[in-house]
Order: structure tokens, then sequence, then C-alpha cells
């Protein structure tokens, strides 16, 4: 399996002297970013959120049951997030409140199912689902789980869906042989699967990461991970959405993993091991001003920015 991880951050608000007649606008609240963290007393993966300036981190699954290797979305109003939990051989997709209330499962059987991406009207939600010969394929449900459907039907693996800002496309990564893998996009009814990209996600040691796609908020571009020469490890890229105009972002040795955009398309968060265990990182989306989030000492992975409800 591809893998992945990211989150937190802190700052600092002051507040001016004001004369007669002065106009103040109000502040903006911090924005809320949901993650998968450990509950380190029970050795178990979990959802948390926190707001962006590291302020009123709050555990969301307090049982665990958040799958170590999957990542999640927000429904376009913010008042849901579906995730995969389970086993790591045996992963089902579920949705639960932000609250943490309301858990149910979506999916079910022996063939595991996982990284649900919603559409943003938020009538289906996008994921990945093992088939018989243990290859994954691209599916879409409904948001309580009827209406199933399989969109891909290849003899490779299809993971990481992601529905388009717009809902007209569905980004998701094709797995061939060696280090060969590519980007593609299709309609939400699966078909006009076109090409965008060729991405490096296979070190010469073996083994892969997922290009882990994200899409700007404005749909024009996609930040990704792919594995540098010099390091054979990943580091973040964006590419015009058409896949061309790859520009890299990051330059550390240590693994830069998992990009996501803040919803304003100015930061791109991530997770690296650059300081030896996995932290949220965020810098603009020009690559600048790269700082440290999180300071866990366990494993945090997965940054979502909370949608701000239209």
């Amino acid at each position: 399996m591809p893998t992945f991880v990211r989150i937190g951050a802190t700052a600092i608000l002051a507040v001016a002297g004001m004369g007669v007649g002065t106009t103040v606008a109000t502040p903006a609240s911090p924005t809320q970013i949901a993650y998968v963290g450990k509950i380190p007393e029970l050795h178990r993966y979990a959802l948390y959120t926190i707001n962006s300036d590291g302020s009123d981190r709050q555990l969301i699954t307090p049982r665990g049951g958040v799958a170590g290797y999957t990542t999640f979305t927000w429904s376009p109003d913010g008042q849901q997030i579906t995730f995969a939990g389970g086993t790591d051989d045996n992963q089902q997709i579920a949705v639960v409140n932000a609250n943490g209330s309301g858990l149910k499962r979506l999916t079910a059987g022996a063939l595991s199912s996982r990284n649900p991406s919603w559409s943003p009207d938020g009538t289906l939600i996008v994921f990945e689902r093992d088939d018989a010969a243990s290859r994954s394929q691209v599916w879409v449900m409904r948001p309580d789980g009827t209406g199933k459907r399989k969109l891909t039907h290849s003899a490779q693996q299809n993971e990481w869906p992601a529905w388009s800002p717009g809902g007209d496309k569905i980004l998701f990564e094709r797995y061939f042989s060696g280090t060969h893998m590519e980007l593609y996009t299709m309609s939400p009814d699966g078909a006009d699967k076109l090409r965008i990209a060729r991405v490096r996600t296979r070190p010469d040691a073996g083994g892969w990461y997922c290009a882990c796609a994200d899409w700007s908020p404005d749909g024009k571009k996609i930040a990704y991970e792919a594995v540098a020469t010099e390091t054979q490890k990943p580091d973040i890229f964006v590419m015009n959405a058409n896949g061309k105009r790859k520009r890299r972002l990051t330059r550390h040795p240590s693994r830069d993993e998992n990009p996501a955009w803040s919803l304003d398309g100015t930061q791109i968060a991530f997770y690296s091991e650059r300081v030896g265990n996995a932290e949220i990182y965020a810098m603009k989306a020009d690559g600048t001003n790269q700082h440290r989030l999180t300071h866990d000492p366990w494993y945090d992975c997965c940054p979502r920015w909370k949608p701000t409800p239209r």
C-alpha cells in the first residue's frame, strides 16, 4: 500500500488602539483542520480536529477505529467526515458527525474499501475498493451507503480518487509495473478517462508511495507527491490541472507527503519526517515559508481543511 501522513500551528493576534469613528473588521475565526493521529494509551489511530492556529485540539473518535493507511474528507457543509476504519487488512468506509456523534458504516464485506472523497454538492462519495483479484477499482455511492457503482474496470491498481471542485471530474492514479504510475481524470459516470501525467512514485529500493493528489480550490492546479531521484523519497510538487508545468515545492532529504490545499488556495499542508517523527507542516502555495504545525510524539497524518458552508 502507499504511505502517507501530516498537520498543526500557532498564531498571535494583536488589537491596535482605535480612535473615534474608526471602523474595525472582526478578526476571522481560525480555520479548522481534521487529521489522523494516535491515541497513545490505546495504540490506535483516531480522527482529531485542530484550529489552524494550533488551538482547541479535539478527539473526534475516542475509541480510535481509524485505519492508519487511508485518507478522509469533510462533507461540503463541514458537518460530517467520511473515513476508512477497521484494520489494514480489512478497511471499510464510515461517516461520523464533526462532533464525534452519529458514527455509521457505509461499506462492508471481505474486500477493503478506503480513501473516500465527497462530491462538492454532497450527493456522492467516490472511493476505492478491492476486487477479487486484489486490484483496487474506483466506485461511487450515496452518502448513506446506497447506490454503489463501479467506475473503473482495469487490470491495474486504481487508487486515491479525488473529486474536482467543480464536480465534473474525478482524479485518480493508476499503477503499472516498475516506477510507472499515471494520473487520470474521468467524468462522474466513469466515462471520458484521460491520462494527464506520469508520476514517479516508486523508489529504486522497491515498494511505492501514493501521488496523493489534491485539487486547488479553483480547480486550476493539482498538488501531489513524487519520488525525487537524488533522495529516493517523496517531495511535494504542483502542476496545472492538465498535467503541464510541473514544479517542485519541497527539497528535503526526508519524506514530504500528502499535500492538501487550504480553502483559499494560499497554503498547502503536508506531513514530513524531517524532525525524525511524522508531523504536519504547512507552506505557501509557492513552496515558501515551510513551517511545522504539530508537535506530537506520535504519527500525525492526512490534514484536511474544513469547508466553509456556502
